[in-house]
């Protein structure tokens, strides 16, 4: 609660009004009362650090459950990562392919979460878009947790894309300078204290749209019901996490 007085302070500050979808969260709650235990996973659009804190505050101020959020462990830093904690975010290195232990605790850890009902957040294009365009989806996060669906440790999902779009995004001037060549400012400290310079300007409005929900197990069927009998089981799945990722980015746009 503290948070929420926090985040409204930090978003009247930045922003005009922040405009959510109630219709389109209706659709999730309805989804989340017919199948009662089913963790529900957020796959927003990334163009803003603000993306972090303003879903959870949106799902806090409907009394809903705040999801635990996939964050980059660039964002692991003093202060921001303490907030970024306690908003329910836990950081993963941006690749770890070639570490298999790694691998395989994050898989048991987001597997275990996802068993035990909590509801999960992240970014589908993993990281932030500079241009404002959604970007081709990464199929890492969504791979993980269909994994738990494929092998039957978690018997359904809600999967929710959601479009988060700003008049003017915060970060706006660091992307033109990137887009421009300059090299990524990289988080810390020292930029965070600098970022406060931004609570003089005003933003604009926020519109947080929801799309259509999509029930991850009658999805894992009717893209196996189109499967040819001579795919192999593991080549199934990847077309199926592919089909899934793509359907969120469809839905999004």
């Amino acid at each position: 609660r503290c948070m929420r007085v926090a985040m409204e302070w930090l978003l009247t500050t930045l922003f005009n009004a922040v405009y959510l979808d109630e219709p389109g969260l209706w659709s999730v709650k309805r989804l989340m009362l017919e199948n009662p235990g089913a963790p529900v996973i957020y796959v927003p659009t990334h163009k803003s650090h603000v993306d972090y804190l303003l879903l959870s505050f949106c799902l806090f101020c409907r009394d809903m459950n705040c999801p635990h959020i996939a964050a980059g462990d660039n964002l692991s830093i003093p202060l921001l990562g303490t907030v970024f904690r306690l908003c329910g975010a836990f950081f993963i290195r941006r690749s770890f392919r070639s570490d298999a232990l790694y691998k395989a605790l994050f898989h048991e850890y987001v597997t275990c979460m996802l068993e035990e009902g909590h509801s999960l957040e992240f970014f589908i294009e993993g990281g932030r878009s500079r241009s404002g365009k959604v970007g081709q989806p990464k199929l890492g996060m969504i791979g993980v947790a269909l994994d738990a669906v494929f092998s039957g440790r978690v018997r359904e999902m809600v999967v929710v894309p959601i479009s988060i779009q700003y008049d003017r995004v915060v970060e706006g001037n660091s992307y033109s300078r990137q887009l421009l060549g300059m090299p990524k400012q990289k988080e810390s400290l020292r930029s965070l204290f600098a970022s406060s310079r931004y609570l003089k300007f005003n933003f604009g409005n926020v519109v947080v749209k929801i799309g259509d929900p999509v029930l991850a197990s009658s999805f894992v069927g009717q893209q196996r019901s189109k499967a040819r009998p001579s795919d192999a089981p593991a080549g199934d799945n990847r077309a199926v996490v592919s089909a899934l990722a793509h359907s969120l980015v469809w839905r999004i746009n």
